[in-house]
């Protein structure tokens, strides 16, 4: 039995992913972040017949701890994810074929990735 699949790439599989962080102490109570990474083109279904776009994703993110000032674990973070607001799917729902007509025909969706957001997370311990 041949199946339609054979020699396909996997689905949601990105071809190609990369990623890298740089991280910088300031001072004993300040430190800068930044990452990117970048998510290769994947397939939707498992023949192949269609396939989401590649994306890259920036953050960035800020910490003041205020041990020095006495207060042993505490600290202010400060988080900028997706800082370009790039469109991209998080998440796909796959389907054995997205062509009408074709044995295991489904419509195929995505979960659309998070935009820019930022978080403010202040961090007491007593």
């Amino acid at each position: 039995m041949l199946f339609r699949s054979a020699g396909k790439e996997l689905v949601e599989t990105p071809d190609q992913m990369y990623s890298a962080r740089v991280q910088y102490e300031v001072t004993d109570w300040f430190q800068v972040g930044g990452q990117a990474k970048y998510t290769g083109e994947r397939w939707l279904t498992d023949v192949n017949d269609m396939k989401v776009d590649a994306f890259t994703v920036v953050d960035f993110d800020a910490r003041v701890d205020f041990a020095p000032l006495g207060y042993e674990g505490t600290f202010l973070q400060l988080n900028l994810t997706n800082a370009f607001d790039e469109k991209y799917y998080g998440g796909l729902g796959t389907r054995t074929s997205a062509t009408p007509g074709q044995p295991g025909y489904g419509i195929p969706f995505g979960q659309i990735g998070a935009p820019r957001t930022f978080v403010a997370t202040l961090r007491v311990a007593f």
